[in-house]
């Protein structure tokens, strides 16, 4: 998979079937969805297991392509959707270093 909406939508999807299960079968442990977060991390940064899929690359492509095609051809509304989709990406699956702590931040909102 070379298509960078492709990876990213798959990799949302699989994410939240995942989630999903967490929340119903053990009510959201905090472990369980730690472990979940880490295993997407690997997927997306390890390039040494995975040297075929690029996936931070693919995530950072998929922004791009989104904000050069939003003064051509989708709304406003479609725009938003589609980079909090990649906004999501980056926050649920860089290395913790990276991310904001702050709980004002809208970055971290996203993902409690």
């Amino acid at each position: 998979m070379q298509e960078p909406e492709e990876y990213v939508n798959a990799l949302l999807k699989v994410h939240g079937n995942f989630t999903g299960m967490v929340d119903k079968a053990v009510r959201g442990d905090h472990m369980f969805t730690a472990s979940i977060d880490m295993a997407f991390r690997i997927i997306v940064n390890d390039a040494k297991r995975h040297p075929s899929v690029k996936g931070a690359e693919l995530i950072a492509r998929y922004c791009d392509v989104v904000l050069k095609k939003s003064v051509k051809t989708i709304t406003d509304l479609e725009q938003d959707e589609k980079l909090n989709k990649g906004v999501c990406c980056c926050c649920c699956f860089l290395p913790p270093k990276y991310k904001h702590e702050s709980p004002a931040d809208p970055l971290v909102q996203i993902r409690r």
